[in-house]
């Protein structure tokens, strides 16, 4: 097929940052896959995307772009001599994914007692107070202080492991420009610290996360002490930003949606379908860069050469009429595995469990225990483009105990 043909994909993104789902609506109208001003090929439907992201051929790595004449123009940048594995492809993302797996995803389908203490102590510390930033005090303080205590992070440095984390992945949103020299000074300060954990375990293994990485095998292959501090930080970063902007999403829409509040409170399962369509409306990853390394045929008839580049839209995708009925509404009895805001494919995201669960927790702990939340002014961010909601003050008029201290 003759795929139209779009300005820079860039500043489309830049000119509709706030809301940019008119703007894939109109993308989308245009043909499943378009091709922008740099050539890069844009996939914008549900099947399209989800046949790119499964493909062979669909890579992460540039050192497997071919140089081709169908290739973007420039040399492609430098390979990072410590790849995280997110940033490779098979056979060695198969080795250290199956590795950081091993240690990681059984910790994780355990991890619910663990996640509903850290947000039963969120909701005391506000207590006294009677009004709190919900995105700051609870949405973004969850997520971090759960991997700390998956790490076996003190917690006299889990504050300081929390900035870093968030100055990073708050440098990742194109709207909110930093200095590159400061990510990169963050970015040594947190992983010299990892590293001294990681040496730290190394020497004494305890019962955490750290320690089962160190400790991981699989057909005589093990982590070592560099690709660990690696995979620790990529689980920092992937697993703070992204939970706790669908956390603080969420909160947002059950304090402005009272019918919505009504039809999920006490409802568990309810809750993690609020989750997934919160996550599917807007992905906090909205879109996927990958290049194809040899010819990749897509269903729609397009096909992609060696070399091209692909950005795969996830947030367009997810909106797709033809996959999701009436797709810009939330619909909490949609398949909640469908949408693509975790990818797929052998880079499915690795913590999409941990996530879910522990959305799905916080938001009903909140409902049971704060009483009479309200809005108390204006929020910052947008609970549905990327970083999401930064700030949201609510005022509350107490905080009932936990359940097992309830009389």
């Amino acid at each position: 097929m003759q795929a139209a043909t779009i300005d820079r994909i860039e500043a489309l993104f830049e000119r509709h940052a706030t809301d940019p789902y008119p703007m894939y609506r109109q993308l989308r109208a245009r043909g499943p896959v378009v091709v922008d001003a740099d050539r890069k090929v844009v996939i914008l439907s549900y099947r399209d995307a989800r046949a790119a992201l499964t493909h062979p051929a669909c890579s992460v790595d540039p050192r497997h772009r071919p140089a081709t004449a169908g290739g973007p123009p420039g040399p492609a940048p430098d390979p990072d001599p410590d790849p995280s594995f997110i940033e490779l492809d098979p056979p060695e993302h198969t080795r250290l994914r199956v590795l950081v797996s091993q240690a990681f995803a059984a910790r994780a389908a355990r991890a619910g007692p663990r996640v509903q203490r850290v947000v039963d102590q969120c909701l005391d510390r506000l207590a006294p107070a009677g009004r709190c930033d919900a995105a700051q005090d609870f949405a973004y303080a969850i997520p971090i202080r759960v991997l700390c205590d998956l790490l076996g992070i003190v917690e006299a440095d889990r504050q300081q492991v929390q900035d870093w984390s968030y100055f990073v992945s708050r440098s990742m949103d194109p709207s909110n420009p930093v200095d590159p020299a400061e990510v990169t000074k963050v970015t040594a300060d947190a992983c010299g610290y990892l590293d001294r954990l990681v040496a730290d375990r190394a020497r004494k293994p305890g019962d955490d996360l750290a320690s089962a990485l160190l400790g991981s095998r699989e057909a005589g292959q093990r982590l070592t002490p560099v690709e660990v501090t690696s995979a620790v930080w990529l689980l920092l970063l992937s697993g703070h930003q992204t939970t706790s902007s669908l956390i603080a999403s969420g909160l947002y829409h059950l304090l402005t949606e009272p019918a919505l509040r009504d039809r999920v409170r006490d409802r568990p399962a309810a809750l993690a379908a609020l989750a997934d369509e919160l996550l599917r409306l807007a992905p906090l990853v909205p879109f996927l860069f990958r290049h194809a390394r040899a010819e990749l045929p897509l269903p729609c008839g397009f096909r992609a050469s060696p070399g091209d580049q692909l950005v795969v839209l996830l947030a367009a995708a997810n909106r797709d009429p033809e996959q999701f009925p009436d797709p810009d509404t939330i619909d909490l009895h949609r398949p909640g595995t469908a949408h693509l805001s975790f990818g797929a494919g052998v880079h499915y995201c690795l913590g999409a469990t941990l996530g879910r669960m522990q959305a799905s927790v916080a938001l009903g702990t909140f409902l049971r225990r704060v009483v009479e939340p309200e809005l108390a002014g204006d929020v910052s961010g947008h609970p549905r483009s990327l970083g999401g909601l930064t700030t949201l003050p609510i005022t509350f008029r107490a905080i009932s105990p936990p359940a097992a201290e309830r009389v």
